[in-house]
């Protein structure tokens, strides 16, 4: 466990992966990737339309997450979720939507 003070500076990187278990193609389709240790305070990046949120990039088959400065709320284990949009002519939308359980990360606010 990475104990980080409230409040400081860090990057996560995560690897999002598709049913081949390869990552998916970044800045083809859209995703959320949301950071909390507490459901009220949420630090989110994103990508919508191929256009990243100002607050992360893609570094090779990573998507890295700048935290800077934010206040999560309480200290305890950081917890994930994220959500997939992938094109699927068979709904609606055009699209089906995949998100994973929250899982905890290996951050903990102190």
């Amino acid at each position: 466990m990475i104990e980080i003070v409230n409040g400081c500076d860090f990057v996560m990187r995560v690897r999002i992966l598709g049913s081949d278990l390869s990552p998916i193609p970044y800045l083809e389709l859209d995703w959320t990737v949301q950071y909390y240790t507490y459901p009220g305070v949420v630090l989110e990046a994103s990508c919508k339309d191929g256009v990243l949120s100002h607050n992360c990039n893609v570094q090779d088959s990573f998507i890295e997450i700048y935290i800077n400065k934010f206040n999560w709320g309480r200290v305890g284990n950081v917890r994930r979720k994220i959500s997939v949009s992938f094109p699927d002519s068979r709904f609606l939308d055009g699209t089906v939507n995949v998100i994973t359980p929250e899982s905890i990360t290996q951050i903990k606010i102190i």
